[in-house]
């Protein structure tokens, strides 16, 4: 089971939108972090319109404090 760590947008029925990033655990692929978290914020926002998912990705184990760009350098070893 992995970590994802998704930038999405949400749009509520009222027209209002919302953007952020949140880490999604527990998941065995980013279309089930995409899942688990569509149904999360439906749970959450009563009014909840659609999801758009701008960014996800597994999160590297040992790395939640490092910068992006170290981040990177352990991704492509």
């Amino acid at each position: 089971m992995e970590t994802y760590v998704i930038k999405y947008g949400m749009y509520l029925t009222t027209g209002w939108y919302q953007s952020g990033t949140i880490k999604v655990k527990n998941c065995l692929t980013s279309a089930h972090a995409k899942v688990k978290l569509e149904k999360y914020l439906r749970g959450k926002h009563t009014m909840f319109g659609k999801m758009v998912v701008y960014k996800c990705v597994q999160e590297i184990p040992g790395t939640d404090g490092l910068p992006d760009f170290f981040k990177n350098i352990f991704h492509n070893l």
